[in-house]
């Protein structure tokens, strides 16, 4: 799998354009897990102020899974025949799969089998997504946005499954 590279527009003093950052985001990994999780980007408001410098290091160690208020745009990679561990964030997410084939699974409907060029709407729902290939990584890319919380279904609250069980460390 090719590593993901991140490009980050902005403005010179004059008001030009220009690339600001042309590099590759920080790994980083669930407990015990294989998959790689990338922050892309990440904003703590919405709408976005263009004139603040711009910090990736700061989303490279985002140890969260939403931006209260904000924006995260990440990706994960999948490695051959491995699944995530099924939870829920307080979140709607926003993908797209960009290599390979992904199977979501959700609580009580048949695996939904997404291809390259596939998109998702995922609505704070409790999921787990496989990769069914024995020998191709896949790659998901998405945007997270903090649900208002509580989220409630079918008359209760439901809890956020990641952000209490599971953190984000850095790779080494």
């Amino acid at each position: 799998m090719n590593p993901l590279r991140r490009i980050v527009t902005g403005h010179a003093p004059d008001g030009r354009s220009v690339i600001l950052v042309d590099d590759n985001p920080r790994a980083v990994f669930l407990p015990g897990s294989d998959t790689p999780f990338q922050t892309v980007f990440h904003t703590e408001d919405v709408p976005v102020s263009i004139e603040e410098p711009v910090d990736v290091g700061k989303s490279d160690l985002l140890p969260t899974f939403a931006s209260a208020g904000g924006l995260v745009f990440r990706s994960v990679d999948l490695s051959p025949a491995s699944e995530s561990p099924e939870h829920r964030t307080d979140t709607l997410d926003l993908g797209v799969v960009v290599h390979g084939q992904v199977e979501l699974h959700v609580e009580a409907s048949e695996p939904v089998l997404l291809k390259t060029g596939d998109t998702y709407v995922q609505r704070a729902t409790m999921h787990k997504w496989a990769n069914p290939s024995q020998d191709q990584w896949a790659r998901i890319v998405y945007l997270t946005v903090q649900a208002q919380t509580p989220v409630i279904a079918g008359g209760k609250a439901l809890e956020d499954h990641m952000q209490s069980h599971f953190h984000l460390s850095p790779a080494e």
